[in-house]
Parts: structure tokens; sequence; C-alpha cells
């Protein structure tokens, strides 16, 4: 599964397959997902965005690391 897989996901299901969860400034949650990609959450768990294994999501916007 990727990244784009989990995005329907819930916020429960995203912790328990993630590698770590970081909070973010604005009480929303970045998933750093098992296979190394990236989900970012806002404070109600909608989802603001995704990125596959080697990029990063930094406060909403994509961009490759």
């Amino acid at each position: 599964m990727q990244a784009k897989d989990f995005i329907l996901k819930s916020s429960t299901f995203l912790r328990a397959n993630s590698r770590s969860v970081k909070p973010l400034q604005d009480g929303g949650e970045q998933f750093n997902l098992n296979d190394g990609s990236f989900i970012e959450s806002d404070k109600w768990g909608n989802r603001k965005g995704f990125a596959p294994n080697g990029w990063n999501i930094a406060s909403g916007t994509v961009r490759k690391i």
C-alpha cells in the first residue's frame, strides 16, 4: 500500500501503520508511513496532502528532498 491508498483511512489506522507521527503547529499531524511516504492532516482529521517515498510534506506543501 502506498500513501495514496492510505488517504481515506482513519487517523487511528494511520497511527498504527506509521513509523512516526509528528504534531504540526496548526494542530494537525504528519504521518510517516511504513513505506516511507508521508500524509498530513489538519486538526479535524482532513487530509492536507500526501507525498510518496523520497518526498517531504511541510505545512501542506509537497517538496522534493
